[in-house]
């Protein structure tokens, strides 16, 4: 089980490490892929949280893993 900070670094690096504003976007179409081959395992909660998520709460959210990666 993911909390939704983690659950959205792992679709950002699914993504590329594409920019928050880039990802809002595009969070609905790799969820359902990374769930089904077990990279994510997520309460509807949690899904419903990811998908509503503001392009400003995921660059926020983002901040520090982009930093550990130096990621820009």
């Amino acid at each position: 089980m993911h909390d939704k900070t983690q659950a959205l670094i792992v679709l950002w690096e699914a993504s590329v490490r594409v920019c928050g504003k880039r990802l809002k976007p595009l969070s609905k179409i790799p969820l359902p892929t990374l769930e089904r081959h077990g990279h994510l395992k997520l309460e509807e909660t949690t899904r419903g949280e990811l998908v509503i998520m503001s392009a400003s709460t995921i660059v926020r959210l983002l901040r520090q893993p982009r930093q550990a990666t130096g990621t820009k």
